[in-house]
């Protein structure tokens, strides 16, 4: 469904959640590695990672 470069998409991802941290210190985080499965919020679960 995204015909764009994956970097296309990673900046849009970060864009859109780019007021978080403003007022209660979360912030975005990007990490690559190998995917294993999906948490129960349908998160990715990676067995290591790398920021």
């Amino acid at each position: 469904w995204w015909r764009r470069p994956v970097k296309d998409w990673v900046a849009r991802r970060v864009c859109t959640c780019t007021g978080f941290g403003d007022e209660d210190g979360r912030f975005v985080w990007i990490l690559t590695g190998r995917m294993v499965g999906r948490g129960p919020g349908h998160e990715p679960l990676l067995p290591t990672c790398r920021t």
